[in-house]
């Protein structure tokens, strides 16, 4: 809904415990001073946990964790990332999942 009502995409970040490679995304990753900025300044940030989210992970299919998606705020997912990310790798993510997002918006304008 947050996302929705900003405008701003969602980065979703699908984790569970006891996980060698979700701990580390924490503390390697979303700890990282440019992911923290890029996130805040552009995201909606959610994260989901096995076992906690049940309702909204039984539409996910999981294979591996931590798995991080990035969806448009209309709710679909463009872009995503499966195992353990480094920085560079969810800047990356970030910026595939903005350029499918603006290029959806602007085929959607097309249309009409």
């Amino acid at each position: 809904q947050a996302s929705r009502e900003s405008g701003r995409p969602m980065v979703i970040f699908i984790t569970s415990d006891h996980c060698d490679y979700c701990d580390a995304m924490k503390s390697q990753t979303w700890c990282e001073t440019t992911i923290r900025d890029r996130v805040g300044d552009s995201f909606v940030a959610i994260r989901l946990k096995q076992g906690r989210n049940i309702r909204a992970l039984s539409r996910v299919k999981i294979p591996i964790y931590p798995i991080t998606l990035v969806g448009s705020p209309e709710g679909k997912v463009v872009a995503k990332r499966m195992g353990f990310q480094p920085p560079g790798g969810l800047h990356q993510l970030f910026s595939e999942a903005g350029a499918r997002i603006l290029s959806r918006r602007s085929s959607n304008v097309r249309k009409r």
